[in-house]
This record gives structure tokens, sequence and C-alpha cells, in this order.
């Protein structure tokens, strides 16, 4: 028997929709959905230093600037159809055209933000998968573990949703291997990913 053979675990059950077994350790993978405008540093600082078995990893993928610009645009237009669309509403139950439901309002300033941003303040687009793995030795401790993380992320409007049927692509993900299999990503710009790079790093060089 090598090395290998006490290091790796003896079992890796994926059947279940929303949990993993590796060995005799419980697991779950989950994303964390971000509704947030602007983020703080705070929250990864809070969920990092739980007393928690975790793993926290973040596929960032950069943008074509012309292609984010031409896609906020994009976005932009659908939001002015849907103002003309409340509008007339309004104007058929005989309610005033100019008030407008709250969260449109925001999303069409949120959107205003963005072109503003990636047009005139040098900021670039990102693609944000961020994905937390906790496992705990018993399943109730695992769920109480999410329980604690979740609500550590709605203090910041954000929310850790559980990869229901996707536990082994979102294990795979969190693995140092550059691998991302979960298509659930949340657009950045330059300095709202950049408060998810710690202000201390060392980096891994292998070489050849």
């Amino acid at each position: 028997m090598g090395t290998k053979d006490f290091i790796v675990p003896d079992s890796f059950d994926f059947r279940q929709s929303r949990s993993f077994r590796v060995g005799q350790t419980w697991g779950a993978a989950s994303y964390l959905q971000i509704m947030a405008s602007e983020l703080s540093d705070k929250l990864l600082l809070e969920i990092l230093e739980l007393d928690a078995e975790l793993t926290v990893t973040m596929h960032i993928q950069t943008v074509d600037q012309v292609k984010a610009i031409k896609t906020v645009k994009g976005k932009i237009s659908d939001i002015d159809k849907m103002k003309v669309e409340e509008q007339r509403k309004a104007t058929r139950a005989g309610y005033d055209p100019d008030i407008l439901p709250p969260d449109l309002v925001t999303f069409s300033k949120d959107a205003a933000e963005l072109l503003a941003d990636l047009q005139s303040r040098n900021e670039r687009m990102f693609l944000l998968t961020f994905l937390i793995v906790n496992t705990a030795p018993t399943r109730e401790r695992l769920e109480n573990d999410i329980f604690t993380v979740n609500g550590i992320a709605q203090k910041y409007n954000c929310a850790v949703k559980r990869l229901d049927w996707q536990q082994e692509q979102g294990y795979m993900s969190s693995l140092a291997l550059g691998y991302n299999g979960i298509e659930i990503q949340r657009g950045m710009t330059t300095s709202s990913t950049a408060i998810f790079v710690p202000f201390m790093t060392r980096e891994l060089r292998m070489d050849g």
C-alpha cells in the first residue's frame, strides 16, 4: 500500500440531491447569490472566520469590454421597455404613470451606473462564480453550519443557495484544479470583484 491509499477517502457518495458523503464526512456544495449592488469586504472575512469546516472558491472570468458594454446597453433597453409597459398599465388603470415599481427603478439606476462605470471610469466586467463547500462530521452539524453562513450572507443582501442535484459538480469545482462546472455567474465590476481579493496573498508556482 502506498501513501495515496492512506490519504484518499474510501468512498464518495453523490446520490443525494442536497448533500454528499466523502468517507464518513458529510458535505454540501452551495453558491452565493449576490443581490446587493455593492458589497463589503467584511462578507468574506466573516465567512472565513467561522468556526466551521468550509472551502470558499471563486471562479472569475473577464468579459471583453465591447461585449460588456453592448450587454449592459441591451439590459437598459429591456428595462426601458418594461417602464413603458408599466406606464401604460398605470394610465389604463387611472394611476399616475410616473410612479413605477421600486424594483424597476432600482434596476434602471443600477444599470445606468454600471454603464457609466464601464464607459468612463476605467472599470471592466467580470463574471463571478462564488462557491462554498461545507463539511462536517454529522449531518446535523452540516445543516447548522450552512444556516450560520447563510445568516452572514443575508446581512449583506446575499443568500447561500444549495446546488440541488449538482453536488458533485460543485465539489469538483471547489478543488484547486481550475475547473468550473457550475454555470451560475454574477456580473461584477473591477472594484466589486477586488473586495474578494485578500490584502495578503502568496502565489504558488510550480516549475515546468
